[in-house]
């Protein structure tokens, strides 16, 4: 029963290193740590028995981490100089939010875009191991970007939902507790 506990307490220090490490901008609004956890996760780790002003002060807290953690990324980052006038730069209008938009701020060309997407793995889904790369049946590739080994599964054309939270994408398996920090190829 420790080694569970202590696996849930790394789970959350893990996720907290991954919001700490992709928080280069701050966020439109604050985190909460429940859109940061499945609900199980929230449940195993034991946050669940915390009252409502335990979750704000958490959240207040994070927020403050983050915020400090941001600050000092971007303290770190290399000035970019002004693009030139003489560059041209090509205008888009602005899309509207679809699937086909999801985690499009990740590719070089940014568009507005959906809360998250559902789709499919395309083919056969074994699994995550640190460096997976995952093909969704609506064309898009996306990359682990978050530690963790998710194996022993073997599951054909797996249904998952992929969502934007303020540091980044969790890509979720419905009907399983776990989750993967991706980021978005192409």
């Amino acid at each position: 029963m420790r080694v569970n506990a202590a696996i849930r307490m790394m789970s959350l220090a893990g996720a907290v290193f991954w919001v700490t490490a992709a928080a280069t901008q701050p966020a439109a609004k604050p985190v909460d740590i429940r859109d940061l956890m499945t609900a199980s996760q929230f449940e195993n780790a034991g946050l669940s028995k915390l009252s409502p002003q335990q979750i704000q002060a958490f959240n207040a807290w994070l927020n403050s981490y983050l915020h400090t953690a941001a600050e000092t990324v971007t303290a770190a980052q290399p000035v970019v100089p002004p693009v030139s006038q003489n560059t041209a730069t090509p205008v888009t209008a602005p899309a509207a939010a679809s699937a086909a938009s999801f985690g499009a701020d990740t590719l070089p060309s940014r568009e507005k875009e959906a809360a998250q997407i559902d789709s499919h793995i395309a083919g056969a889904f074994t699994g995550w191991t640190g460096e997976t790369v995952f093909k969704l049946d609506n064309g898009q590739l996306w990359k682990q970007a978050g530690p963790g080994y998710f194996a022993d599964v073997r599951l054909q054309h797996p249904h998952v939902v992929i969502k934007k939270l303020a540091f980044g994408y969790l890509l979720t398996l419905p009907g399983h507790s776990e989750t993967v920090f991706v980021r978005r190829l192409q």
